[in-house]
């Protein structure tokens, strides 16, 4: 019963924000909330779980997308930026410990499973002149997308300009840059 009070409150403080969040919304704490503006572009759909700690950083208009039924397990990081759509699609589950960084769009499809401490990228530095430090010379941002009913194994990476086809299982301790 206490959840379901905790719940409703933590909704109302994401809605205060601009958050739009579907009914049998479940939620563990508060999750961390960064971005340039006050109003963030984040909608939650309908029977989404989040568990402890999770954080969701938005920048330079970046949006963040849960589809019904997603279940995001504790201290996972979502990061958008650069005006770029990071969506999770229907009935996926994201890993403990996952980071998914969109410098570019990300897309995640239905039903996909992405197990603890993952790693999705869709930005990296740019390192091509070594006059230069790697933090003054930009990045590089592709698109990475993940097609439905797609299992990424623990401890995994994904690069940017990866496309994941339908039915794609990656092994744990993987590491995908093509």
């Amino acid at each position: 019963m206490f959840l379901y009070f905790k719940t409703i409150f933590y909704k109302i403080l994401l809605s205060l924000r601009g958050v739009k969040i579907g009914e049998n919304f479940k939620c563990g704490n508060l999750p961390i909330i960064e971005s340039d503006s006050y109003f963030i572009n984040l909608k939650i759909g309908k029977n989404v779980t989040l568990r402890h700690n999770c954080e969701f950083f938005l920048r330079r208009k970046g949006q963040i997308l849960l589809d019904d039924n997603v279940k995001i397990d504790s201290s996972v990081r979502l990061l958008s930026s650069n005006s770029a759509l990071l969506q999770i699609s229907a009935d996926t589950n994201i890993g403990k410990n996952t980071i998914i960084n969109a410098g570019d769009k990300i897309h995640i499809g239905k039903s996909c499973l992405i197990s603890a401490n993952c790693i999705i990228q869709s930005s990296s530095h740019i390192y091509k002149n070594k006059k230069k430090s790697i933090k003054n010379q930009g990045y590089i941002h592709r698109e990475i997308f993940i097609e439905d009913d797609v299992w990424i194994g623990a401890n995994s990476l994904i690069h940017n300009g990866v496309r994941l086809k339908k039915g794609t299982v990656i092994g744990a301790l993987s590491k995908i840059s093509k």
